[in-house]
């Protein structure tokens, strides 16, 4: 009798520790990379590209993903909910960036005449970034941050997560 209770409360806990981890497990990659950029409410949008070289050591990696016919309304929603998000032309470096220092994938070609970008860097966390500051993180050997850039004119994302 006593030990049917031990085993019940085992079977119990088990199922509770087990349904927490499932509860834990992102639904969907792409709606958890949205949500890291403010887009908790981007429900319409079309994936285009994606590339991913995690899976090594500590996981590290890079993560790009491209999104395509995002709704507009949505999109500056977006905008307005994350103070993050800035205009293209207030980051001059972020382009020559993308290109050259993600290192294990290659990025492809990004042509946004008019647009946003989101910046935000694990290891500095703030609101606002400077182009010093933006410097001073391409520059370091580890690089843990995720650069979005919004194309405005064509309703395209473009997310990128580096961790190293």
């Amino acid at each position: 009798m006593k030990k049917n209770r031990i085993m019940i409360i085992i079977i119990i806990l088990f199922s509770l520790v087990l349904l927490l981890i499932l509860c834990a497990i992102p639904k969907n990659r792409y709606e958890n990379a949205l949500h890291k950029i403010g887009g908790k409410n981007i429900t319409t949008y079309t994936l285009i590209a994606e590339l991913e070289s995690h899976g090594g050591f500590l996981n590290d990696g890079t993560t790009y993903y491209a999104f395509e016919k995002l709704d507009p309304v949505e999109m500056m929603q977006m905008i307005s909910d994350q103070p993050r998000w800035r205009e293209l032309s207030e980051f001059e470096s972020i382009g020559s960036f993308l290109y050259h220092g993600t290192g294990d994938i290659q990025i492809p070609e990004i042509n946004i005449e008019r647009g946003y970008v989101y910046f935000y860097d694990d290891q500095n966390p703030k609101v606002y970034y400077s182009e010093t500051d933006l410097n001073e993180v391409f520059s370091r050997y580890s690089h843990n941050y995720i650069i979005a850039l919004l194309d405005i004119d064509h309703n395209t994302l473009y997310y990128v997560k580096a961790d190293s």
